[in-house]
């Protein structure tokens, strides 16, 4: 069974964006990114997708969703390297395709 180490964020204005609309689920949200998503990485989860073919820091993009309420639910793009996982990007677009575009147009791809 494979462990991972640190949860991280990192620091721009998508995540800060997207946590000031959605600040009442902030903790459910962090605490689904800390405890579901390294389980679903460890089993080798079908819900953990790559972001198509996207890039960030040479790794390979990946997603998942959380459901948050019956009525909303986001996407979580986030890199794992030496079982690290490092969250770039959340959005409450969750059809994969526009998700993929919108995540394509922002500086954390390439």
């Amino acid at each position: 069974m494979q462990l991972f180490g640190t949860v991280t964020y990192d620091n721009n204005n998508h995540l800060r964006r997207f946590f000031s609309k959605y600040a009442r689920f902030k903790k459910e949200i962090e605490l689904d990114i800390e405890e579901r998503l390294p389980s679903l990485l460890n089993t080798n989860s079908y819900k953990i997708k790559y972001a198509q073919k996207l890039m960030h820091n040479g790794i390979r993009i990946q997603e998942y969703k959380i459901v948050l309420t019956s009525t909303i639910s986001c996407r979580v793009a986030f890199i794992h390297h030496e079982n690290d996982i490092k969250v770039i990007y959340i959005s409450d677009q969750i059809t994969k395709q526009p998700y993929c575009e919108k995540l394509a147009k922002t500086e954390l791809v390439g």
